[in-house]
C-alpha cells in the first residue's frame, strides 16, 4: 500500500482539507468500510509498516482471509470520495463559480426574480474583482451568457448590446490565453529541444494591433512581453514592459505575475551574461519590487534563488548595506530547510565582497552544508578566500577535495560538474600570475571571457585583469 496514489493524496492534505475531508467521509459514509479505511489511514500515517495492505486488511476484516483485489478496490473508492470532497472544497471557494452554477439552476426552475438578484451579484464580485486578467473576462462572459438567457426569457427581446458584451469578452479572454501560451512556448524554448514556435505564431505576434486602452493592459503586456522574449527592438521594449507591469501588476493573479516578472528578470540575466553590465542595475530594481511587494513568492516563501540572485546582484553593485537589511528582513521568509545555510552563506558572501575575509572563514566553518549545492558555492567562495589570503597550502588541499566531490556525486549534472572543475582550472592558472608577461595576461583574460562553462567568470576576470 506504501506509496500508492491514495497515500500521496492524503499526504498532501493540509490541516483544513483533512478536517472537512474526515467529516466528509466520515459522517455521509461512516458506516462503509471506506470510512474505516481513511480512518485507518489517518489514524497511522506517521507509521510505514502499519500501512501495509495486509494489516490494513486485517483491522478492517479481521475475521476474513486477505485479498489483495478487495484492498485496491476499497482504496480505489476512497480515492473517488477524497477526489469529490477536494474539488467540491475549490468549487466552493470561488463564489463566482457558485453563483454562475446557481444561476443556471434559477433559470432553469424559472425562478425570475432571484435570477435577476443572482446576476446582480455576480456583476457586484466582478467589479470588485476588476483586474482584466483572462479570468476576469471569462466571468463576464458568462455573466453575459446568462443576462442573454435573461432577456429572451422574461423580455422576449433578442439582446445585441449583450451579445456584443459577450463577444468582446470572449475575444479578450482567448487572445490574453494564447499571448500566454505563446510566451510560455518563449521562455522555455532555450531549455526544451523539441519545443518549436511556429511561423504563424511569429507572425501573428508582429502583426497584433491592439488599442492602447486601459482595458487592454493585460494583452499589450503579454505582447510586449513577447516581443522581448523574440528579441524584438528588445532593450526599448523592457523599458515599458518594466514600467507597465509595476504600474499594473495588481491586475494579475500571483502565479500569473510570478510568471511576468521572471520573465523581465530572466532577460536582464541573459543581458548581463552576454556582457551588458548596464542591465545590472536594472535587475536588481527588479529584484527588489517583486520580493518586496511580495510578488514572485512560491507558496507564501522567497525562493532560494530569488534570495541568492537578489543579494549577487547588490553585491556586483556595491550596496552592502542593502544586502545587510535584506538577509536581516527575509531570511525568515524562506523555506524551513532552507534557512540557516541561506542566511549564513549569504552573509559570508556579504564579508568577501567587504575583504573581511576571516568572518568569511568563521562563517563558513561554523555550518555543514547538507545541501550539495550550497556545499559546491560554499566551497568556490572558500578556495576565493584562500586565494585572497594567500593561503595557498590549504587552498590546493581544498581543490583536491573539492574535485571528490565534483566526480563522486551523482545528482550533481555534467554542466555544473564541468562550471566547478574548470573554476578549479582556473584558480590553479591564477596562482601562476606573477609569472605571466602582459601579452599572456591578456590571453588568459580573452580565454576566460570566452569559455562557456565556468563558475564565478567575473571574479576570475577581475584577477586576472588586475594584475594587467
Amino acid at each position: 500500500m506504501n506509496g500508492s496514489k491514495l497515500l500521496q493524496l492524503i499526504a498532501s492534505l493540509n490541516d483544513e482539507q483533512l478536517l472537512s475531508s474526515k467529516e466528509y467521509i466520515c459522517s455521509k459514509y461512516k458506516k462503509t468500510d471506506a470510512a474505516k479505511l481513511y480512518n485507518y489511514i489517518i489514524n497511522h500515517s506517521t507509521n510505514e509498516e502499519k500501512l501495509s495492505k495486509e494489516l490494513v486488511f486485517k483491522h478492517l476484516f479481521p475475521n476474513d482471509k486477505f485479498s489483495d483485489v478487495k484492498v485496491r478496490r476499497l482504496m480505489s473508492q476512497l480515492l473517488k470520495l477524497l477526489q469529490v470532497q477536494i474539488a467540491f472544497d475549490g468549487f466552493s471557494e470561488n463564489h463566482l463559480l457558485v453563483e454562475e452554477k446557481f444561476t443556471d439552476y434559477l433559470l432553469q426552475k424559472d425562478l425570475q426574480k432571484q435570477t435577476e438578484q443572482s446576476l446582480e451579484r455576480r456583476k457586484k464580485i466582478s467589479s470588485k474583482n476588476d483586474n482584466r486578467s483572462s479570468a476576469y473576462h471569462l466571468s463576464l462572459f458568462s455573466i453575459s451568457q446568462h443576462t442573454n438567457k435573461f432577456y429572451e426569457k422574461y423580455d422576449g427581446r433578442f439582446p445585441v448590446s449583450e451579445l456584443n458584451k459577450s463577444l468582446h469578452h470572449l475575444e479578450q479572454y482567448y487572445l490574453i490565453e494564447k499571448l500566454k501560451i505563446i510566451c510560455a512556448i518563449l521562455s522555455n524554448r532555450e531549455n526544451a529541444k523539441n519545443l518549436v514556435f511556429s511561423e504563424s505564431s511569429l507572425q501573428f505576434i508582429l502583426q497584433l494591433k491592439i488599442d492602447d486602452k486601459e482595458e487592454n493592459i493585460s494583452p499589450i503586456i503579454y505582447k510586449t512581453a513577447a516581443l522581448i522574449l523574440l528579441n524584438q527592438d528588445a532593450d526599448k521594449n523592457f523599458v515599458a514592459y518594466n514600467e507597465l507591469l509595476n504600474k499594473h501588476h495588481k491586475i494579475f493573479a500571483v502565479a500569473e505575475v510570478t510568471d511576468l516578472y521572471i520573465i523581465g528578470i530572466n532577460f536582464c540575466v541573459k543581458k548581463i551574461n552576454s556582457g551588458d553590465l548596464s542591465y545590472l542595475p536594472k535587475l536588481l530594481t527588479l529584484y527588489k519590487f517583486s520580493i518586496e511587494n511580495g510578488l514572485i513568492l512560491v507558496n507564501g516563501y522567497v525562493s532560494p534563488w530569488s534570495y541568492k540572485n537578489t543579494i549577487s546582484a547588490a553585491l556586483r553593485l556595491k550596496e552592502y548595506d542593502y544586502v545587510k537589511l535584506f538577509i536581516e528582513k527575509f531570511s525568515d521568509k524562506l523555506p524551513e530547510e532552507e534557512k540557516e545555510n541561506a542566511e549564513r552563506f549569504n552573509k559570508a558572501r556579504l564579508h568577501f565582497y567587504k575583504e573581511e575575509y576571516f568572518k568569511v572563514l568563521r562563517l563558513l566553518q561554523e555550518v555543514e552544508y547538507t545541501d550539495v549545492f550550497y556545499s559546491l558555492d560554499a566551497k568556490t567562495l572558500l578556495l576565493k578566500t584562500y586565494y585572497e589570503l594567500d593561503e595557498l597550502e590549504v587552498m590546493y588541499s581544498l581543490m583536491s577535495s573539492f574535485r571528490q566531490l565534483l566526480n563522486r556525486k551523482k545528482i550533481i549534472s555534467e554542466k555544473h560538474r564541468r562550471n566547478y572543475k574548470n573554476f578549479i582550472k582556473y584558480v590553479r592558472k591564477l596562482n601562476k600570475i606573477q609569472y605571466l608577461k602582459k601579452d599572456q595576461l591578456k590571453a588568459l583574460s580573452k580565454e576566460i571571457k570566452e569559455a562557456q562553462n565556468i563558475a564565478d567568470k567575473n571574479w576570475l576576470i577581475e584577477k586576472v585583469e588586475e594584475n594587467l
